[in-house]
Protein backbone atom coordinates (compact mmCIF):
# COMPACT_ATOMS: atom_id res chain seq x y z
CA UNK A 1 0.00 0.00 0.00
CA UNK A 2 1.23 3.70 -0.62
CA UNK A 3 2.42 5.10 2.20
CA UNK A 4 0.46 8.56 2.47
CA UNK A 5 1.62 9.69 5.33
CA UNK A 6 5.43 10.23 3.14
CA UNK A 7 3.73 11.01 -0.34
CA UNK A 8 1.04 13.48 1.08
CA UNK A 9 2.71 14.98 4.12
CA UNK A 10 -0.38 17.38 4.41
CA UNK A 11 -2.63 15.01 3.99
CA UNK A 12 -3.46 14.27 7.30
CA UNK A 13 -4.50 17.97 8.00
CA UNK A 14 -6.16 18.67 5.10
CA UNK A 15 -8.85 15.98 4.89
CA UNK A 16 -10.21 16.53 8.47
CA UNK A 17 -10.62 20.35 7.51
CA UNK A 18 -12.21 19.75 4.08
CA UNK A 19 -15.18 21.06 4.76
CA UNK A 20 -13.25 24.51 5.80
CA UNK A 21 -12.53 24.76 2.32
CA UNK A 22 -15.22 23.80 0.29
CA UNK A 23 -17.30 26.43 2.62
CA UNK A 24 -14.91 29.17 1.30
CA UNK A 25 -15.72 28.26 -2.19
CA UNK A 26 -19.93 29.11 -1.44
CA UNK A 27 -22.10 27.81 -3.97
CA UNK A 28 -19.72 26.62 -6.73
CA UNK A 29 -20.42 24.29 -8.85
CA UNK A 30 -16.98 23.23 -9.59
CA UNK A 31 -16.95 21.74 -6.10
CA UNK A 32 -20.12 20.37 -6.13
CA UNK A 33 -18.78 18.80 -9.74
CA UNK A 34 -15.67 17.29 -7.75
CA UNK A 35 -17.83 16.17 -4.81
CA UNK A 36 -20.29 14.31 -7.47
CA UNK A 37 -16.64 12.46 -8.66
CA UNK A 38 -15.65 11.88 -5.13
CA UNK A 39 -18.76 10.30 -4.02
CA UNK A 40 -18.35 7.54 -7.19
CA UNK A 41 -15.13 6.61 -5.59
CA UNK A 42 -16.12 4.23 -2.61
CA UNK A 43 -12.23 3.25 -1.66
CA UNK A 44 -11.40 7.43 -1.80
CA UNK A 45 -14.70 8.10 0.28
CA UNK A 46 -13.39 5.72 2.66
CA UNK A 47 -10.27 6.57 2.99
CA UNK A 48 -11.45 9.95 3.56
CA UNK A 49 -13.50 9.43 6.16
CA UNK A 50 -11.39 6.77 8.30
CA UNK A 51 -8.77 10.50 7.89
CA UNK A 52 -11.26 12.72 9.52
CA UNK A 53 -12.98 10.77 12.07
CA UNK A 54 -9.15 9.04 13.29
CA UNK A 55 -8.31 12.47 14.91
CA UNK A 56 -6.46 12.94 11.06
CA UNK A 57 -4.07 10.92 12.02
CA UNK A 58 -2.60 8.18 9.43
CA UNK A 59 -3.25 5.92 11.16
CA UNK A 60 -3.87 3.51 8.38
CA UNK A 61 -0.58 4.16 7.30
CA UNK A 62 2.21 4.25 10.29
CA UNK A 63 -0.91 2.11 13.34
CA UNK A 64 -2.90 0.13 10.61
CA UNK A 65 -3.56 -2.47 13.48
CA UNK A 66 -6.01 0.49 15.18
CA UNK A 67 -7.93 1.68 11.86
CA UNK A 68 -7.90 -1.70 10.42
CA UNK A 69 -11.58 -2.55 12.25
CA UNK A 70 -13.15 0.37 10.94
CA UNK A 71 -11.47 -0.10 7.78
CA UNK A 72 -12.75 -3.65 7.32
CA UNK A 73 -16.67 -3.31 8.49
CA UNK A 74 -17.42 0.22 6.76
CA UNK A 75 -20.21 0.86 4.97
CA UNK A 76 -19.56 4.12 2.91
CA UNK A 77 -22.73 6.02 4.31
CA UNK A 78 -25.70 7.55 1.87
CA UNK A 79 -24.05 10.77 -0.07
CA UNK A 80 -26.70 12.74 2.40
CA UNK A 81 -25.13 11.83 5.57
CA UNK A 82 -21.25 12.98 3.78
CA UNK A 83 -22.49 16.32 3.27
CA UNK A 84 -24.28 16.77 6.60
CA UNK A 85 -20.42 15.63 8.05
CA UNK A 86 -19.61 18.32 6.11
CA UNK A 87 -21.67 21.18 6.91
CA UNK A 88 -22.15 22.34 3.84
CA UNK A 89 -25.69 23.41 2.89
CA UNK A 90 -25.14 24.06 -0.46
CA UNK A 91 -23.89 20.42 -1.41
CA UNK A 92 -26.84 18.98 0.93
CA UNK A 93 -29.20 21.08 -2.21
CA UNK A 94 -27.87 19.80 -4.55
CA UNK A 95 -27.89 16.53 -3.67
CA UNK A 96 -31.76 16.63 -2.50
CA UNK A 97 -32.31 18.14 -6.08
CA UNK A 98 -30.44 15.47 -7.57
CA UNK A 99 -32.71 12.69 -6.11
CA UNK A 100 -31.12 11.97 -2.99
CA UNK A 101 -32.88 10.65 -0.34
CA UNK A 102 -32.86 13.18 2.65
CA UNK A 103 -34.14 10.28 5.29
CA UNK A 104 -32.21 7.42 4.23
CA UNK A 105 -30.79 5.63 6.96
CA UNK A 106 -26.68 5.04 7.91
CA UNK A 107 -27.26 1.63 8.55
CA UNK A 108 -24.01 -0.38 9.99
CA UNK A 109 -21.99 2.90 10.32
CA UNK A 110 -20.04 3.01 13.52
CA UNK A 111 -18.19 6.35 15.00
CA UNK A 112 -14.94 6.32 15.81
CA UNK A 113 -13.61 6.33 19.30
CA UNK A 114 -14.45 9.03 21.79
CA UNK A 115 -11.06 9.93 22.14
CA UNK A 116 -9.92 11.05 18.69
CA UNK A 117 -12.29 13.77 19.33
CA UNK A 118 -13.55 14.01 15.60
CA UNK A 119 -17.14 14.91 14.33
CA UNK A 120 -19.49 12.06 14.45
CA UNK A 121 -22.47 10.77 12.42
CA UNK A 122 -25.82 9.15 12.71
CA UNK A 123 -25.88 5.44 13.36
CA UNK A 124 -28.34 3.81 12.00
CA UNK A 125 -30.46 7.00 11.75
CA UNK A 126 -31.44 9.87 9.65
CA UNK A 127 -29.22 12.87 9.41
CA UNK A 128 -31.57 14.12 12.20
CA UNK A 129 -30.77 11.83 14.27
CA UNK A 130 -27.53 12.87 14.86
CA UNK A 131 -26.29 14.57 18.30
CA UNK A 132 -23.79 16.90 16.62
CA UNK A 133 -26.12 19.21 14.36
CA UNK A 134 -26.22 22.99 14.67
CA UNK A 135 -29.86 24.68 15.44
CA UNK A 136 -29.54 26.24 11.65
CA UNK A 137 -28.26 22.99 9.63
CA UNK A 138 -31.33 21.17 11.38
CA UNK A 139 -34.16 23.73 10.18
CA UNK A 140 -32.62 23.85 6.89
CA UNK A 141 -32.65 20.04 6.72
CA UNK A 142 -36.31 20.23 7.93
CA UNK A 143 -37.09 22.70 5.05
CA UNK A 144 -35.55 20.45 2.73
CA UNK A 145 -37.81 17.79 3.66
CA UNK A 146 -36.38 15.69 6.70
CA UNK A 147 -38.87 13.97 8.37
CA UNK A 148 -38.76 13.61 11.96
CA UNK A 149 -41.24 11.05 12.51
CA UNK A 150 -38.24 8.81 10.26
CA UNK A 151 -37.69 5.72 12.43
CA UNK A 152 -33.88 4.77 12.69
CA UNK A 153 -32.63 0.91 12.62
CA UNK A 154 -33.87 0.35 16.42
CA UNK A 155 -37.50 2.14 15.79
CA UNK A 156 -36.93 5.31 17.26
CA UNK A 157 -38.10 8.67 15.67
CA UNK A 158 -35.73 11.44 15.82
CA UNK A 159 -37.14 13.31 18.98
CA UNK A 160 -37.84 9.69 20.29
CA UNK A 161 -33.96 9.05 20.20
CA UNK A 162 -32.89 12.52 21.88
CA UNK A 163 -35.72 11.56 25.07
CA UNK A 164 -34.47 8.19 25.28
CA UNK A 165 -30.88 9.99 25.91
CA UNK A 166 -32.10 11.77 28.08
CA UNK A 167 -31.05 15.05 25.82
CA UNK A 168 -33.31 18.07 27.38
CA UNK A 169 -31.51 20.16 25.33
CA UNK A 170 -31.56 18.36 22.13
CA UNK A 171 -35.16 17.65 22.62
CA UNK A 172 -36.03 21.31 23.33
CA UNK A 173 -34.12 22.01 19.69
CA UNK A 174 -35.90 19.67 17.78
CA UNK A 175 -39.60 20.51 19.00
CA UNK A 176 -38.67 23.82 18.16
CA UNK A 177 -37.11 23.46 14.75
CA UNK A 178 -40.13 21.30 14.11
CA UNK A 179 -42.10 24.60 14.97
CA UNK A 180 -39.95 26.66 12.71
CA UNK A 181 -40.05 24.39 9.70
CA UNK A 182 -43.50 24.45 9.19
CA UNK A 183 -45.83 25.96 6.68
CA UNK A 184 -49.19 27.05 6.77
CA UNK A 185 -51.69 24.23 8.34
CA UNK A 186 -49.29 21.94 8.30
CA UNK A 187 -49.26 19.19 11.29
CA UNK A 188 -46.84 19.63 14.04
CA UNK A 189 -43.87 17.43 12.64
CA UNK A 190 -43.60 15.33 15.33
CA UNK A 191 -46.08 12.52 16.67
CA UNK A 192 -48.50 13.50 19.65
CA UNK A 193 -47.06 9.99 21.66
CA UNK A 194 -43.63 12.23 22.11
CA UNK A 195 -45.25 13.71 24.92
CA UNK A 196 -45.74 10.62 27.46
CA UNK A 197 -42.28 9.84 26.33
CA UNK A 198 -41.25 12.54 27.45
CA UNK A 199 -43.47 12.91 30.82
CA UNK A 200 -41.83 9.77 31.31
CA UNK A 201 -38.35 10.99 31.24
CA UNK A 202 -40.16 14.04 33.58
CA UNK A 203 -38.75 16.23 30.96
CA UNK A 204 -41.27 18.77 31.99
CA UNK A 205 -39.69 21.48 30.18
CA UNK A 206 -40.67 19.39 27.24
CA UNK A 207 -43.90 18.33 27.98
CA UNK A 208 -45.24 22.19 28.47
CA UNK A 209 -43.40 23.45 24.83
CA UNK A 210 -45.86 20.17 23.09
CA UNK A 211 -49.03 21.03 25.30
CA UNK A 212 -48.76 24.95 24.36
CA UNK A 213 -48.83 23.43 20.67
CA UNK A 214 -51.48 25.14 18.98
CA UNK A 215 -51.19 22.06 16.51
CA UNK A 216 -50.94 19.85 18.57
CA UNK A 217 -54.14 17.29 18.97
CA UNK A 218 -53.45 15.43 22.03
CA UNK A 219 -56.51 13.10 21.76
CA UNK A 220 -55.77 10.14 24.24
CA UNK A 221 -52.05 10.99 24.98
CA UNK A 222 -52.34 13.82 27.48
CA UNK A 223 -50.22 12.26 30.32
CA UNK A 224 -52.33 14.46 32.70
CA UNK A 225 -55.75 12.85 32.08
Amino acid sequence: MVDLAAEYFFLAYAAPNFQHHANLAGEDLQVWNAFQTFLKNDPGVSLWLMLCLYDGSLSAQREWHRAQGFWNSLVVPPPIHISVLLRNKFLTIKLVENGAKINALNTNWKNAGKQFCRPTMSAGGTVLHSPDLDPQLRLDLLKLGAHMNTRDSEGMSTIGRAINDQDKERVLMLLESAKNARGRNSSPGYEAKVLNEAARRTMQSAVAVIMNDPLMDLGNDDPLQ
